[in-house]
């Protein structure tokens, strides 16, 4: 197996990272084909959160900033090979989760909407515009993008979005 695994004490506290298929993450998203989804499916499911949380040190920043990548990551070729397949449930689950660890990412916003709206859930799609635009003023005091803004009057001018076949 392709499985790194790195077993960490903290405090008498045991933390598990594994991270599975480094090379299926070196490659394009677009590139993922059905049995690379089972492993990144199978590597997620043995992430339990960001490495050593709470210590400080130079090095654990480093490398729990790297694994947190790493995961993202793989969320995001999971996204993109869901949706090329037009399995949207599997798709918006994954895109939920990179924004469940990081809200800032506009980029996953749009793909949400998209991915909504070629799901016939328009109103989720125009939902998740409000969510971005939320975000991304609590947070950074800006507005959306003018691409996101643009997608989301294209999805209430037009009602419906088709899904090209990637999440962009």
């Amino acid at each position: 197996s392709y499985a790194v695994q790195g077993f960490f004490e903290n405090g008498g506290q045991r933390c598990v990272i594994a991270l599975s298929l480094i090379h299926i993450l070196r490659r394009p998203a677009a590139a993922l084909r059905a049995a690379d989804a089972e492993q990144l499916e199978a590597g997620l499911a043995l992430y339990g959160g960001d490495l050593l949380e709470g210590v400080y040190a130079d090095w654990a920043l480093r490398e729990r900033e790297r694994f947190r990548e790493m995961y993202l990551t793989a969320l995001y070729h999971l996204m993109n090979y869901y949706a090329a397949q037009s399995s949207f449930g599997d798709a918006l689950r994954c895109g939920r989760l990179i924004l469940l660890s990081d809200p800032l990412r506009e980029h996953i916003h749009r793909d949400l909407m998209r991915l909504y709206a070629a799901n016939g859930q328009r109103s989720q799609a125009i939902q998740q515009y409000h969510t971005c635009a939320e975000v991304l003023r609590a947070e950074l005091g800006l507005a959306p993008m003018r691409e996101t803004q643009l997608l989301y009057q294209q999805l209430l001018l037009e009602g419906c979005l088709l899904y090209t076949s990637r999440c962009v």
